[in-house]
């Protein structure tokens, strides 16, 4: 995990350092849409962003997903268990009875 943060703070500041050493500006155009005269380093750091946000939005889906499992598989473990012990507390009522009669 620190790992990961490490390798993404350092991206980040590789992004950041790309982008104040490139005062440009520049035309966007996207379908219907235009802006003239943006400074690069917001473009490249919108875009920077906005692909975190898209990274994030992609990874929730499987992240709630396996939650939900966890949930279950633990719902289940914990029936399994109250299973088990009443089980158990059969099998040791029946003990005595069993063992008088085998006399």
């Amino acid at each position: 995990m620190r790992i990961a943060v490490i390798v993404s703070l350092l991206i980040a500041t590789l992004a950041i350092i790309f982008a104040v050493m490139n005062r440009l500006y520049v035309d966007i155009y996207f379908g219907f849409f235009s802006v003239k005269g943006a400074p690069l380093p917001v473009v490249l750091i919108s875009t920077l962003l906005l692909g975190v946000l898209i990274g994030y939005l992609a990874w929730l889906p499987g992240r709630i997903s396996m939650r939900r499992k966890l949930r279950s598989s633990e719902r289940s473990r914990s029936e399994s268990t109250v299973d088990l012990v009443s089980d158990q507390d059969e099998a040791t009522r029946a003990r005595p009875k069993d063992f008088e009669e085998a006399q």
